[in-house]
């Protein structure tokens, strides 16, 4: 129930001092009452298991369980005597928290009645108010009527008074029951059942890893924008397989306790097990690399040998058609142009062509270190060259998509 509207101030309040929802005071006397007589019937159940009583329960299990059913049921009967005190505390509580409302509805009422009165007593005609000194004395009937308003001013007044009197009549009351009820509650709750430590330690440890899951969630949600903007991030990589792995744990250990989705395990086992592969496919497509290099490498190797071996052919070549020249078998500018033919196409253009590319290859291609290589030298420098590209305005879209390379080759 909300706060009761009202000019409380005239009654030295600035709000409802009473407040209290008695729909709510009562359903909750049923509840505790309900739960207590539900436990009372457990326990009295367990306690006959315990003295040997096999109606109920027999077998191998009602054996097992018979060595504790007595501790259990003299637990179970001190959980019963809380709840059933908790009832009764509220159920006596009740009916004064039903009479503080009426008597503080009414004390506002007479509050309101009374500042009526006073303002209208106030508005009373006054013939001694502002009177000049030389005026004549006044008349019986001025008399009356300064001692009416007088009075009614003073009425006005006492009744405002009875009004707040009744109001802290009211709350001493309803203080005193609540109090009274708070004391029998404390009471039964100090019995000397309490929490085992192993209880509260694993109530703790569930409080903590609920906490855990929710922060490594948004952890991993930051990675995966910050994995999206900047992609290749080995740190990044690293960072994520230990969120992902530490969140199965967490979220293993909730399950098991009973406090977690098993849907969340396989889910996060199944980001693990993502994760796994596609490291074990970037070391496949690693190791292939180095080996393309390799063959690359070679080839180049070979094609510079092939040119250097050519070159000595064409040498002869052009000494042989020097030779022509000078003879006269042939022009001499027949003789420069073809020489020149040589030398641009099947010798300067094939070695300057094979080392750019062999140049190229070594530079573009160089294989990094990957995500889990922390230790590798050039770990961090390649991290902190792909956040240089995005901060120093070079990014751009195809760097996003990873179509770079393919499109800078074409």
């Amino acid at each position: 129930m909300s706060a009761r509207q009202g000019n409380w101030q005239l009654l030295n309040h600035s709000k409802d001092p009473v407040g209290g929802d008695t729909a709510r005071i009562t359903e909750l006397t049923a509840y505790y009452a309900s739960m207590a007589e539900t436990i009372s019937s457990e326990a009295t159940l367990l306690r006959k298991i315990g003295d040997g009583d096999t109606t109920e329960l027999k077998g191998a299990s009602a054996d097992a369980l018979r060595s504790r059913s007595r501790e259990v049921s003299r637990s179970l009967e001190q959980a019963s005597g809380r709840y059933a005190a908790v009832g009764n505390a509220l159920k006596g509580y009740g009916p004064q928290l039903d009479l503080a409302l009426a008597e503080s509805a009414k004390a506002l009422a007479d509050a309101e009645a009374a500042e009526q009165s006073r303002v209208a007593s106030n508005a009373l005609v006054d013939p001694s108010a502002n009177r000049p000194a030389g005026a004549p004395p006044l008349t019986d009937t001025e008399t009356s009527e300064i001692s009416q308003r007088t009075a009614a001013i003073g009425q006005a007044g006492d009744a405002a008074a009875a009004a707040r009197a009744r109001l802290e009549g009211a709350l001493s009351v309803f203080r005193a029951a609540g109090k009274a009820a708070s004391n029998v509650i404390r009471t039964a709750w100090d019995d000397g059942l309490t929490d085992t430590l192993s209880y509260r330690i694993k109530e703790f440890f569930k409080k903590f890893l609920k906490i855990l899951v929710k922060v490594l969630m948004w952890i991993g949600v930051a990675l995966a924008v910050l994995a999206f903007f900047i992609p290749g991030l080995a740190a990044l990589a690293l960072a994520g397989l230990v969120v992902a792995v530490i969140s199965l744990a967490a979220s293993t250990a909730l399950a098991a306790m009973g406090e977690g989705s098993w849907l969340d395990v396989i889910l996060g086992a199944v980001s693990v097990l993502l994760l796994g592969s596609g490291a074990l496919i970037a070391k496949i497509v690693q190791t292939s690399h180095i080996a393309l290099l390799g063959k690359v490498g070679a080839s180049g190797a070979k094609q510079l040998t092939t040119v250097s071996k050519f070159s000595a052919k064409v040498d002869i070549k052009r000494a042989a058609l020097f030779t022509s020249a000078l003879k006269g078998k042939i022009p001499v500018q027949t003789a420069m142009d073809r020489i020149a033919k040589l030398d641009r196409h099947l010798v300067s253009s094939n070695l300057k062509n094979v080392t750019n590319a062999k140049n190229l290859i070594a530079k573009d291609f160089k294989v990094k270190p990957q995500f889990w290589n922390i230790r590798h030298p050039d770990y961090f420098p390649n991290d902190l060259g792909k956040i240089k590209d995005v901060l120093g305005g070079t990014y751009k879209w195809d760097r996003l998509l990873s179509v770079d390379r393919a499109l800078k080759y074409k």
